[in-house]
């Protein structure tokens, strides 16, 4: 649910929405594989859950000159004590995750014609510190995104050049450390297709 604010004059904009928790329920079949060396390990049906957080997000985007408008969005999601805890995984939660996390977004944007767009936006995640989570080793990041837009009647293709910097983060496996990430980054281009109807 959400509720928004606009003033088409000035390019206004400001929303604010609430997303809840998602109860999801995995079904499959698991065996422990820690038994004799060589062993098969038997397979049994299983069954079990996890809730995705609560988040909410404020954004909002105003003029600031003409055919230029600045936009923002801060997003708040509760992840702290979510896991993902398998019933035969010996070291209990399979992904765990400690801490909230929140993200602020800020950028700018500019119309070059009635064609064309661009835009260029920075993006910080602030670290939390502590352990994190084996298959998700990821606390805190700051990224720079460019890019650019054409329209084209009901048509409409975007291009975006994303550099990620990951924050230094160690793994552990119940509270013993595992493994250290350091130094890590990515790179990504997307294209995206709109059509208005």
């Amino acid at each position: 649910m959400g509720l928004a604010y606009s003033r088409p004059k000035t390019a206004t904009r400001i929303a604010l929405s609430y997303t809840s928790p998602i109860d999801l329920l995995y079904s499959g079949r698991e065996g422990n594989v820690l038994g004799a060396a060589g062993a098969t390990p038997a397979l049994s049906d299983t069954r079990f859950g996890m809730t995705l957080p609560a988040t909410l997000s404020m954004e909002g985007q105003t003029g600031i000159a003409q055919n230029t408008a600045m936009f923002g969005r801060i997003q708040h999601s509760r992840w702290g004590g979510v896991e993902i805890r398998p019933n035969l995984y010996p070291a209990g939660a399979l992904v765990q995750y400690q801490q909230d996390v929140t993200t602020y977004d800020l950028g700018i944007k500019h119309r070059l014609s009635a064609a064309w767009g661009v835009s260029a936006s920075y993006r910080i995640e602030p670290a939390n510190g502590g352990f994190s989570s084996n298959l998700g080793p990821v606390d805190g990041l700051r990224a720079i995104t460019l890019g650019a837009e054409y329209q084209g009647g009901p048509y409409a293709i975007g291009f975006g050049l994303t550099d990620v910097t990951f924050e230094d983060t160690t793994t552990a496996l119940g509270t013993t450390p595992l493994a250290r990430f350091e130094g890590n980054r990515a790179r990504l281009a997307s294209i995206r297709l709109t059509y208005r109807f």
